[in-house]
């Protein structure tokens, strides 16, 4: 068995090109805007900006970043560090969850590849359900992944369940446009958050942690300008002075008036999983 921060590189080694072989097996590239994308896999204008900084392989690497070097931060800061490393330390079948988390990173929006289709009408892109197809790409994988990367069956199912978990708890946004308050922090402390993270509990018992981590980090690796109050003037005002420094599409602004109330969700996710 490789070590898993080699087969983790020689996964990235791999990725731009199977990107564009999932293009090239599913998409219709009699359609211009298909064929930039084969040519052009990165390029974040082929993401949805509004919410994206980053194309889809540098968003991954963004995601890996987060989840080591920020993620570990926000975990200490609200008390479940140690709860959090006791978990990804398990190992299946030799290897910890950890590292087999970081190959999911790796793979988690290979499904962005097969099912992205295009607004006629505004010009946008819809990736849903990426998230399953990601699932089944890895698991269409499993004979490659077991030969030349030498991973079980086992820990192959692991890392397919966490790619179609992984924006599980991202599902609470439309629930909470939904409700009076919307997805806001107020929504965050209601009944109905509640009720609903502890459905995807019950039902994901064995992924309550990874869908909270994944999240988490998917959320991180967006976009790289950081604010703490999404009510904070100045916050917002710096925030879209950083967003032209670094020649980023305006509407970005989006996104991360979005991460504080991500985060709070996070926290409070985690909060309720540990009282369930």
């Amino acid at each position: 068995m490789e070590k898993p921060d080699i087969v983790i590189e020689k996964l990235y080694l791999h990725l731009e090109n199977m990107a564009r072989n999932i293009i090239r097996e599913n998409l219709d590239l009699s359609i211009k805007e298909n064929r930039d994308f084969l040519n052009n896999p990165d390029d974040v204008n082929h993401q949805k900006p509004k919410w994206h900084q980053f194309g889809i392989i540098t968003h991954t690497k963004m995601v890996e970043k987060a989840f080591r070097e920020e993620l570990p931060v926000y975990l200490k800061k609200w008390g479940i560090k140690d709860r959090a490393d006791m978990h990804l330390d398990e190992k299946i079948e030799g290897i910890k969850k950890k590292d087999l988390f970081i190959m999911t990173i790796v793979l988690h929006d290979t499904g962005k590849f097969k099912v992205r289709t295009m607004n006629k009408k505004n010009g946008t892109y819809s990736f849903k359900p990426h998230e399953k197809a990601s699932g089944e790409i890895i698991r269409s994988l499993k004979n490659t992944l077991m030969k030349d990367f030498f991973l079980t069956e086992h820990q192959i199912e692991y890392i397919a369940r966490c790619a179609e978990l992984h924006f599980e708890l991202g599902l609470l946004r439309y629930t909470g446009k939904d409700s009076k308050t919307g997805f806001n922090r107020e929504f965050i402390k209601s009944d109905t958050f509640k009720n609903t993270v502890m459905e995807f509990i019950s039902k994901n018992p064995d992924f309550k942690w990874e869908i909270g981590l994944f999240f988490l980090a998917d959320t991180l690796g967006k976009i790289d300008i950081r604010i703490n109050d999404e009510n904070n003037i100045e916050e917002i005002e710096k925030a879209k002075k950083e967003i032209n420094e670094k020649k980023a599409y305006t509407g970005i602004i989006n996104g991360i008036l979005q991460l504080p109330v991500n985060l709070a969700a996070t926290e409070e996710y985690f909060r309720i999983l540990l009282e369930s």
